[in-house]
């Protein structure tokens, strides 16, 4: 590959991969933090299973409790509606800054 083509490339990966992240944080600003938190602990179990279905790949047993555990974990969180989320008491005005007096 010559080093024009080899920059090129070099590019195209950047300029991708800088676009992904981008639609990924848009995504995240809006999607609730349970459901990007469930969706962040399972990206780890669905590359393994790309792996082990797309290139063909072998887990060891440490491997496997890893995934079995990250799947438990991942289906035992509870998913609360918005609405029994814990509220915040009001801010104690003592508490505020102070703002400067004319």
């Amino acid at each position: 590959m010559s080093t024009d083509a080899g920059r090129r490339r070099r590019a195209a990966a950047f300029a991708v991969g800088l676009a992904a992240l981008g639609l990924y944080y848009y995504g995240l600003q809006r999607t609730p933090a349970v459901l990007a938190t469930l969706g962040e602990l399972a990206f780890p179990v669905t590359a393994t299973l790309v792996g082990i279905y797309v290139f063909n790949d072998t887990l060891r047993w440490t491997q496997w409790l890893g995934v079995a555990i990250t799947v438990a974990v991942v289906s035992l969180l509870p998913a609360r509606p918005r609405n029994e989320v814990v509220k915040l008491p009001p801010a104690d005005a003592r508490l505020a800054p102070a703002t400067a007096s004319a």
